[in-house]
């Protein structure tokens, strides 16, 4: 299985927090947002990880250079349109992930517990489903307008 992590935007609303870096180096409490998930995938058993970049994709690349020495097979992928919605950068991962492989899908910019991504991984799905972790709390979402929707029946 590998793991899916869209890194391409320029976090917009957290420019005065990220000071022109891409936002998932930003540090909280001492640790990169993208450390700190890329441990979770370890955690995990996922050693193949395709990182979509695109706002200071040089950047990003370069600080995550370290991970290829550490056991892991890093893919970067430039989205040329990384100002545009999240599902474009989903797709520039296609031909890097075969048609008959499961994968994770993970936001640069989410944290989560550990358990959550152990659980997915240990989920047996079939072929052509998906699983899909939800946050139900939306009342804790700072700007829900800019949030992914799903309607739950």
């Amino acid at each position: 299985m590998k793991a899916v992590i869209i890194a391409a935007g320029c976090g917009s609303r957290l420019k005065s927090v990220h000071k022109d870096i891409p936002k998932t180096l930003i540090k909280i409490n001492k640790e990169r947002l993208i450390d700190d998930i890329i441990g979770k995938i370890k955690n995990a058993g996922i050693n193949e990880i395709t990182i979509i970049t695109g706002y200071k994709s040089e950047m990003l690349k370069s600080a995550l250079s370290d991970y290829n020495n550490g056991g892991f097979k890093l893919v970067f992928i430039y989205n040329p349109d990384w100002e545009k919605e999240n599902g474009i950068s989903v797709l520039c991962a296609k031909e890097y992930i075969p048609e008959d492989e499961q994968f994770i899908l993970l936001m640069s910019d989410h944290i989560f517990e550990q358990e959550i991504l152990t659980q997915i991984v240990e989920t047996e799905i079939d072929e052509d489903d998906a699983l899909l972790a939800l946050d139900f709390k939306i009342d804790k979402i700072p700007d829900i307008d800019d949030g992914m929707k799903i309607q739950c029946t």
